[in-house]
């Protein structure tokens, strides 16, 4: 009891999550212990399947995050349902760690296309690092053939008409198309800015 004679206030414990440790998929990890110690911090924080859904991905990074992306992507052209949990534990057991078989890695790579909503440099990044994964020392020109083949149209009818023959070739003309389009986007902007202001003073 407090000297004033009050009755002592509870304090409530402060409760901390458990945040599960990284994964990259890189070559000598061990996704079976990534996998028992997010289950652990899962318990531990209390999460529910559709949580532990959000989370394990979370948890990935490099490779393993590459492979997730793929994969729910193709999962999703193929009307596929989102993932189950024990759906997700037995495709990442079976397939997120770097050392799966060449030709499963070079699928994903054929399968990967550019999003609407990821830029023609977002883009080239992820299939640089798809790429590594099939092969680190593989052509240029091979590269591009991968990237080429899965942008999205208007970014194709631009890049199809040139011949280009190295990465940083490639690179350096998206750097062109972004500055392009952010250009575009401003003029839209200002006639539209000028229309409304045309409009307010006629009325």
């Amino acid at each position: 009891m407090s000297q004033d004679g009050d009755a002592p206030v509870a304090v409530k414990p402060v409760r901390f999550a458990i945040t599960p440790p990284k994964y990259s998929g890189e070559k000598g990890s061990d996704p079976q212990s990534h996998l028992e110690s997010f289950v652990i911090a899962s318990n531990a924080n209390g999460w529910t399947e559709g949580m532990k859904l959000i989370q394990f991905p979370s948890s990935f990074t490099g490779f393993a995050l590459s492979w997730y992306v793929v994969t729910s992507a193709a999962r999703n052209r193929g009307g596929e349902p989102g993932w189950s949990w024990d759906e997700l534990v037995d495709a990442f057991i079976s397939q997120a760690t770097y050392g799966a078989s060449q030709a499963d890695d070079e699928f994903l790579l054929m399968e990967r296309y550019q999003k609407d909503t990821e830029s023609c440099i977002q883009y080239l990044m992820v299939m640089e690092q798809l790429a590594n994964r099939v092969d680190e020392n593989m052509s240029d020109l091979r590269r591009i053939k991968f990237i080429k083949k899965g942008l999205l149209p208007r970014y194709f009818e631009q890049v199809n008409v040139i011949d280009i023959t190295t990465l940083e070739s490639l690179y350096n003309l998206f750097v062109r198309i972004e500055e392009n389009e952010e250009r575009a986007r401003k003029a839209r902007i200002l006639r539209r800015l000028e229309q409304e202001e045309l409009t307010f003073n006629v009325v």
